[in-house]
Protein backbone atom coordinates (compact mmCIF):
# COMPACT_ATOMS: atom_id res chain seq x y z
CA UNK A 1 0.00 0.00 0.00
CA UNK A 2 1.21 3.60 -0.57
CA UNK A 3 1.00 5.95 2.02
CA UNK A 4 -0.94 8.09 2.62
CA UNK A 5 -3.99 7.30 0.96
CA UNK A 6 -6.79 9.94 0.69
CA UNK A 7 -10.63 8.98 -0.03
CA UNK A 8 -13.54 12.09 -0.11
CA UNK A 9 -17.10 10.75 -0.30
CA UNK A 10 -19.77 13.08 -1.02
CA UNK A 11 -22.74 11.28 -0.95
CA UNK A 12 -26.03 12.75 -3.75
CA UNK A 13 -28.94 11.36 -1.88
CA UNK A 14 -29.80 11.96 2.13
CA UNK A 15 -29.45 8.04 2.70
CA UNK A 16 -25.50 8.58 3.08
CA UNK A 17 -22.51 6.83 1.07
CA UNK A 18 -19.79 3.71 1.01
CA UNK A 19 -16.34 4.43 -0.27
CA UNK A 20 -14.30 2.44 -2.54
CA UNK A 21 -12.66 -0.56 -0.32
CA UNK A 22 -8.93 1.01 0.62
CA UNK A 23 -6.65 -2.23 0.58
CA UNK A 24 -4.71 -2.24 3.10
CA UNK A 25 -0.99 -4.23 3.33
CA UNK A 26 -1.98 -6.65 5.88
CA UNK A 27 1.86 -8.42 6.69
CA UNK A 28 3.69 -5.26 7.77
CA UNK A 29 4.92 -6.16 10.72
CA UNK A 30 4.61 -4.42 13.28
CA UNK A 31 1.22 -3.83 11.86
CA UNK A 32 -0.56 -0.32 12.65
CA UNK A 33 -2.61 1.90 10.44
CA UNK A 34 -3.57 5.84 11.57
CA UNK A 35 -7.15 6.26 10.31
CA UNK A 36 -8.16 10.36 10.34
CA UNK A 37 -11.25 11.61 9.45
CA UNK A 38 -12.01 15.27 8.43
CA UNK A 39 -15.27 17.19 7.38
CA UNK A 40 -15.76 19.72 4.47
CA UNK A 41 -15.93 23.67 5.89
CA UNK A 42 -19.85 23.27 4.88
CA UNK A 43 -20.39 19.87 5.93
CA UNK A 44 -23.86 19.60 8.06
CA UNK A 45 -25.79 16.82 9.32
CA UNK A 46 -22.64 14.47 8.37
CA UNK A 47 -23.06 11.60 10.31
CA UNK A 48 -20.21 8.36 9.95
CA UNK A 49 -18.29 5.19 10.71
CA UNK A 50 -15.10 3.47 9.54
CA UNK A 51 -15.36 0.20 8.36
CA UNK A 52 -13.07 -2.67 7.99
CA UNK A 53 -12.77 -6.29 6.86
CA UNK A 54 -11.00 -9.38 7.32
CA UNK A 55 -11.75 -10.61 3.42
CA UNK A 56 -9.65 -9.76 0.52
CA UNK A 57 -11.99 -7.44 -1.71
CA UNK A 58 -10.07 -9.07 -4.87
CA UNK A 59 -11.08 -12.79 -3.87
CA UNK A 60 -13.35 -14.07 -6.90
CA UNK A 61 -12.02 -11.99 -9.39
CA UNK A 62 -9.55 -14.46 -10.19
CA UNK A 63 -11.17 -17.69 -9.19
CA UNK A 64 -14.26 -19.77 -11.02
CA UNK A 65 -17.77 -18.37 -10.47
CA UNK A 66 -18.99 -18.43 -7.49
CA UNK A 67 -22.40 -17.29 -7.92
CA UNK A 68 -25.79 -19.39 -8.95
CA UNK A 69 -28.01 -16.99 -10.26
CA UNK A 70 -28.65 -13.24 -9.63
CA UNK A 71 -32.41 -11.99 -10.45
CA UNK A 72 -33.97 -9.01 -9.35
CA UNK A 73 -38.43 -7.98 -8.81
CA UNK A 74 -38.69 -4.21 -8.64
CA UNK A 75 -36.19 -3.13 -6.12
CA UNK A 76 -34.78 -6.24 -4.62
CA UNK A 77 -32.03 -7.82 -6.23
CA UNK A 78 -31.75 -11.14 -4.95
CA UNK A 79 -28.41 -13.14 -5.02
CA UNK A 80 -28.19 -17.04 -4.99
CA UNK A 81 -24.40 -18.20 -4.04
CA UNK A 82 -22.86 -21.84 -4.85
CA UNK A 83 -21.56 -22.04 -1.47
CA UNK A 84 -22.27 -21.12 2.07
CA UNK A 85 -21.59 -17.13 1.37
CA UNK A 86 -20.67 -16.27 5.37
CA UNK A 87 -22.72 -13.24 5.88
CA UNK A 88 -24.90 -11.63 8.04
CA UNK A 89 -27.82 -8.68 7.35
CA UNK A 90 -25.38 -5.55 7.49
CA UNK A 91 -22.09 -6.90 5.42
CA UNK A 92 -21.60 -6.07 1.55
CA UNK A 93 -21.15 -7.82 -1.65
CA UNK A 94 -18.90 -6.76 -4.57
CA UNK A 95 -21.09 -7.81 -7.82
CA UNK A 96 -19.64 -7.68 -11.07
CA UNK A 97 -19.71 -9.33 -14.81
CA UNK A 98 -23.84 -9.43 -14.30
CA UNK A 99 -24.04 -7.47 -17.78
CA UNK A 100 -26.41 -5.06 -16.17
CA UNK A 101 -24.81 -1.44 -14.67
CA UNK A 102 -28.03 -1.44 -12.17
CA UNK A 103 -27.06 -4.95 -10.50
CA UNK A 104 -23.26 -4.50 -10.48
CA UNK A 105 -21.64 -2.92 -7.55
CA UNK A 106 -20.96 -2.82 -3.78
CA UNK A 107 -24.04 -3.14 -1.67
CA UNK A 108 -24.90 -3.89 1.79
CA UNK A 109 -27.22 -6.82 1.72
CA UNK A 110 -29.89 -8.56 3.42
CA UNK A 111 -28.82 -11.84 4.73
CA UNK A 112 -32.28 -14.87 4.17
CA UNK A 113 -30.18 -17.90 4.21
CA UNK A 114 -26.74 -19.16 4.20
CA UNK A 115 -26.25 -19.10 0.18
CA UNK A 116 -28.85 -15.86 -0.39
CA UNK A 117 -28.31 -12.59 0.10
CA UNK A 118 -30.53 -9.71 -1.20
CA UNK A 119 -29.57 -5.93 -2.12
CA UNK A 120 -31.85 -2.70 -3.08
CA UNK A 121 -31.20 -1.60 -6.65
CA UNK A 122 -32.85 1.07 -9.18
CA UNK A 123 -36.33 -0.61 -10.36
CA UNK A 124 -34.88 -0.80 -13.94
CA UNK A 125 -32.50 -2.55 -16.22
CA UNK A 126 -32.05 -6.35 -16.27
CA UNK A 127 -34.11 -8.75 -14.24
CA UNK A 128 -31.80 -11.81 -14.12
CA UNK A 129 -27.64 -11.38 -14.11
CA UNK A 130 -25.70 -13.25 -16.77
CA UNK A 131 -24.11 -16.08 -17.30
CA UNK A 132 -20.27 -14.82 -15.93
CA UNK A 133 -21.68 -13.06 -12.90
CA UNK A 134 -19.40 -13.46 -9.73
CA UNK A 135 -19.86 -11.48 -6.23
CA UNK A 136 -17.25 -10.65 -3.61
CA UNK A 137 -18.33 -11.31 0.07
CA UNK A 138 -17.13 -8.88 2.62
CA UNK A 139 -17.72 -9.54 6.09
CA UNK A 140 -18.47 -5.87 7.69
CA UNK A 141 -17.03 -4.79 11.38
CA UNK A 142 -17.52 -1.12 12.81
CA UNK A 143 -14.28 0.67 13.95
CA UNK A 144 -14.11 0.45 17.79
CA UNK A 145 -14.00 3.90 17.86
CA UNK A 146 -14.95 5.60 14.68
CA UNK A 147 -18.84 4.50 14.81
CA UNK A 148 -21.43 7.41 14.61
CA UNK A 149 -19.12 10.19 14.69
CA UNK A 150 -20.48 13.77 13.80
CA UNK A 151 -17.39 15.84 13.80
CA UNK A 152 -13.70 15.19 12.76
CA UNK A 153 -11.64 12.13 14.36
CA UNK A 154 -9.09 9.92 14.66
CA UNK A 155 -8.34 6.01 15.15
CA UNK A 156 -6.17 3.09 14.46
CA UNK A 157 -5.79 -0.52 13.68
CA UNK A 158 -3.30 -2.65 15.87
CA UNK A 159 -4.26 -5.99 14.06
CA UNK A 160 -4.25 -7.34 10.68
CA UNK A 161 -6.73 -6.61 7.99
CA UNK A 162 -7.35 -6.93 4.58
CA UNK A 163 -8.89 -3.34 3.50
CA UNK A 164 -11.05 -0.73 5.44
CA UNK A 165 -13.45 2.15 3.82
CA UNK A 166 -15.65 5.25 4.88
CA UNK A 167 -19.32 4.98 5.13
CA UNK A 168 -21.63 8.22 5.59
CA UNK A 169 -24.77 6.97 7.09
CA UNK A 170 -26.54 10.59 7.26
CA UNK A 171 -25.73 13.75 5.32
CA UNK A 172 -27.45 17.26 4.20
CA UNK A 173 -23.90 18.85 2.57
CA UNK A 174 -20.59 18.73 2.33
CA UNK A 175 -18.49 15.57 2.41
CA UNK A 176 -16.11 13.36 4.67
CA UNK A 177 -12.37 12.20 4.24
CA UNK A 178 -10.73 9.33 4.92
CA UNK A 179 -6.77 9.59 5.13
CA UNK A 180 -5.11 5.99 6.07
CA UNK A 181 -1.44 6.44 6.90
CA UNK A 182 0.59 2.97 7.47
CA UNK A 183 3.77 2.73 8.29
CA UNK A 184 6.63 0.60 6.64
CA UNK A 185 8.45 -1.48 9.26
CA UNK A 186 11.74 -2.61 8.69
CA UNK A 187 13.39 -6.06 9.97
Amino acid sequence: MRSPIKQTVTPTAAGGAFGPWIPLDYVQRPFDVALFVSLSQDASGITYSVEYSPDNPNQGRSTTNNVASLTRTTTTATLTFTNPHGLVTGDSVTVYNSGDANLDGTYTVTATSTTVVTYTVANTGATTGGLYTQAVPMRVFPHATLVAQTARAAGNYAFPCWTTRLHITAWTAGSATLEVIQGLARG
